[in-house]
């Protein structure tokens, strides 16, 4: 969890607050807070001004939409807070939509489906060069989805949403944001 505070005293940080999509272009969006008493750059006391801020969406993938003729690959690197280094980690797959789904004590952004529950319970579609894993010292880990022609062309029109979990003894500590992938003719 992440707080957003003023260094302000009284600048109504906070009073306006708003989502402005993905400015950036990372597939995460951010969102605007307003503080309409702060400060400006000029020596105005009450300009105001906007900041706006993301997440870090801990899973990133190269490509959203796969084409099925032609198959490929998804290139899926995962960047999570060194907190997490040394912890397992796993693919979590949804056929059906964004959630949240509680599982483990934690929400994951995925529809629980099919699909999600074979995936949480460790039988993952033999498309992965890595279903799951260890973090390395920072945090970090990658793994492929490999499109096979044969199984893509099945699922042509379908999208596809998959998230990275870390987890100990005790269930899952965090979660990525889902990561779309929509499967083209």
């Amino acid at each position: 969890i992440r707080e957003v505070v003023s260094s302000v005293p009284g600048d109504g940080f906070g009073q306006g607050a708003s989502g402005v999509g993905d400015t950036d272009g990372d597939g995460v969006d951010e969102f605007a807070i307003g503080a309409h008493k702060a400060p400006n750059s000029s020596g105005d006391p009450y300009a105001g001004t906007v900041t706006v801020h993301g997440f870090n969406p801990i899973l990133g993938t190269d490509l959203i939409e796969m084409g099925a003729v032609a198959g490929g690959q998804v290139d899926c690197q995962f960047d999570f807070p060194a907190s997490e280094a040394g912890m397992p980690w796993a693919v979590v797959l949804s056929a059906t939509g964004k959630g949240p789904t509680n599982y483990a004590g934690i929400d994951l952004p995925l529809t629980q489906d099919i699909m999600f529950n074979r995936t949480v319970s460790g039988d993952w579609p033999l498309l992965f060069s890595a279903t799951n894993g260890t973090l390395d010292p920072n945090g970090d880990g990658s793994t492929l989805y490999i499109g096979d022609a044969q199984w893509l062309t099945r699922r042509i029109g379908d999208t596809f949403l998959g998230c990275i979990v870390s987890y100990d003894q005790n269930g899952a500590r965090m979660t990525s944001v889902a990561r779309p992938l929509t499967i083209l003719p």
